[in-house]
């Protein structure tokens, strides 16, 4: 078992480029996610079988594959165009899966709020909002709808927690009980995505204990984590740092590894880190290496 690298870290360069910026980093394994120009669906695939063949080992996250028009991916949304493009980006991010042999597609679980797209990738939140059962309730319906068609083709749906804003929450799945409830209403089948960046701000914001939570999460969710994504900040806003020799994460991460996905299928450890230079990703890597290897 290896860390993989999110192309993430290299973001606005093509996915070839990435693919090859992640390959300088000594890494073979790798997490395809945003954000990447748009291209053409069967060009991506030729690009993406090719390195496979090369032996190259994938995933799947999120806003990816690139739409050619930039919208928001939001599971909860009420609006009936955002949902039929955010179910159409699933979908090919599925068959995009299936083609390649990625086990995994993580996903956000949504939002409360509706938002406008930035630049890198990123958007903003406006002022229209619904309620969280409203988001809860949309969200549980668009995995209902879709979680056979992955468990047909053999790839496993990943649910990530999320995170709240300083002085304001627009995200599911934020702390455990949220978490809970929303597992409690879909399929066995849906995994989890354990993002420990968005942990350390939740629990900031929020004021609970990290590692206590983190405990109890495990204790609850272990055989349904299947992924880990891994990425430093201040507690208050999603940084993708990198992650250093003292980072309360590689404890984390141990309290993890002592666990086992459902059916001892191998879990995934993905370095997040998009505000990192090439050197620290390469020690973010080691320092994962050595506690997974």
């Amino acid at each position: 078992m290896t860390c993989y690298l999110s192309t993430s870290c290299f973001g606005g360069t093509s996915v070839s480029s990435a693919i090859k910026l992640c390959q300088e980093c000594g890494v073979e394994s790798i997490e395809f996610s945003a954000p990447h120009p748009y291209q053409p669906i069967e060009q991506l695939k030729k690009t993406l079988i090719n390195f496979h063949k090369q032996g190259c080992a994938f995933t799947l996250h999120n806003y990816f594959p690139t739409p050619k028009d930039d919208f928001i991916l939001n599971l909860a949304s009420n609006n009936e165009v955002e949902r039929r493009k955010s179910k159409l980006l699933v979908k090919n991010a599925l068959e995009l899966s299936a083609l390649i042999g990625a086990p995994l597609y993580g996903v956000h679980p949504g939002y409360l709020a509706h938002a406008n797209t930035v630049e890198d990738g990123k958007f903003v939140f406006t002022n229209e909002t619904m309620t969280y059962s409203q988001a809860l309730e949309n969200a549980v319906s668009f995995i209902g709808e879709l979680e056979s068609q992955f468990e047909k083709r053999k790839v496993k749906l990943l649910i990530e927690n999320l995170f709240p804003e300083p002085n304001k929450n627009n995200s599911l799945c934020c702390t455990f009980e949220e978490i809970f409830e929303f597992m409690s209403q879909i399929s066995d089948n849906v995994g989890l995505l354990l993002d420990l960046g968005h942990w350390n701000v939740s629990s900031t914001i929020y004021g609970f204990d990290r590692k206590l939570s983190l405990e109890k999460y495990l204790n609850e969710f272990a055989d349904r984590v299947f992924e880990v994504h891994l990425s430093e900040n201040d507690g208050f806003k999603d940084q993708h740092l990198a992650v250093k020799k003292d980072s309360w994460q590689l404890e984390a991460i141990k309290l993890v590894n002592q666990t086992k996905p459902i059916n001892n299928i191998e879990r995934v450890y993905c370095i997040e880190a998009r505000n990192a230079s090439a050197f620290e990703l390469k020690n973010s890597i080691k320092l994962v290496d050595e506690i997974i290897a």
